[in-house]
């Protein structure tokens, strides 16, 4: 009999020795608690954390654009509350923008200005401190007013952080965008009367 074979109730063998009993289910469970296992220690997907700020090689990329786009409106935005331009080579004399505020107006200033700039060969350079990059570019230029077309080179040194524009250094040839726009005359006039020691 089947029963007989299997040992019985005694739960021996027909050899006379003690046999272990296996259930039909112990496989399945097995094979649960393994898959369970595999799951809860697969490899966690890989998390690419995006950088809180821009770059300071974005931040100088996206002026540049806004720049050649027109967007005068936009461009404050990319600097700081308290953020400080400066143009060594403004004629007369330099000039120093401080504070947002002066910023946003000197943009809207611009944005009147009958003239449109087109960024070409530009090239970001990184520095040591990781806050500043120097940018260099040119500028080609065209005054809608009267279809004249120029060429500028510039080059800017700027201090960003935290994504902000906090320091600026602007060195354009500003002599070339005054005569480009029939104002060359005007400004010798201005040089000259503000010369120092003239009676």
């Amino acid at each position: 009999m089947l029963g007989d074979q299997s040992g019985g109730a005694s739960g021996c063998s027909p050899f006379g020795k003690k046999r272990t009993s296996y259930s039909i289910t112990q496989p399945a469970a097995r094979l649960a608690a393994h898959r369970r296992q595999v799951r809860w220690t697969a490899a966690a997907p890989k998390v690419v954390l995006m950088p809180e700020h821009l770059s300071p090689r974005q931040v100088v990329e996206i002026l540049m654009q806004r720049i050649s786009d027109e967007k005068w409106q936009e461009i404050a935005s990319l600097y700081a509350d308290d953020a400080v331009i400066e143009y060594p080579f403004a004629l007369p004399a330099p000039m120093r923008i401080e504070g947002i505020e002066a910023i946003r107006g000197y943009f809207a200033t611009a944005a009147t200005w009958p003239l449109k700039l087109q960024t070409r060969h530009m090239v970001v350079r990184e520095t040591a401190n990781p806050e500043i990059v120097v940018a260099e570019w040119d500028y080609d230029g065209l005054v809608t007013t009267t279809g004249r077309s120029f060429r500028v080179s510039n080059i800017q040194v700027s201090t960003i952080r935290n994504g902000k524009i906090v320091a600026s250094r602007d060195y354009h040839n500003h002599a070339v965008l005054a005569d480009a726009m029939g104002r060359l005359p005007a400004l010798f006039t201005a040089m000259a009367s503000s010369t120092p020691g003239d009676g």
